[in-house]
């Protein structure tokens, strides 16, 4: 299961894959928390608003070693294929607008 938790540590954000923590990058982290809000497949361009969903997807992969697995549908569509739940809590008290936004309608994907 993939936590998204958001806690930062020296300007990174905190996930939990199966029990291992991982720390991304805020713009990697976003991207990923924009798919999990999206709760199904979202385009490139909900992902990134300038359509360059692929470049970060790319870090996410790097990031993560390959852990969290993301699928594309080929038309310009990603989701996460991992059992995704936000850490509501956590990521509220962030102060980051779009990630209160976001969070709004999260919970188990």
């Amino acid at each position: 299961m993939l936590i998204i938790d958001g806690t930062e540590l020296k300007g990174r954000h905190l996930v939990i894959l199966d029990g291992d923590p991982i720390y991304l990058t805020h713009a990697v982290f976003m991207v990923l928390l924009r798919m999990a809000a999206r709760k199904g497949w979202a385009n490139k361009y909900d992902i990134e608003s300038n359509g360059n969903a692929g470049r970060y997807l790319y870090r996410l992969k790097k990031e993560s070693d390959g852990r969290i697995r993301i699928e594309n549908n080929g038309r310009d569509c990603y989701r996460i294929k991992n059992r995704t739940k936000l850490n509501l809590l956590a990521l509220f008290k962030l102060e980051d607008w779009e990630i209160k936004q976001l969070c709004r309608g999260g919970g188990d994907t």
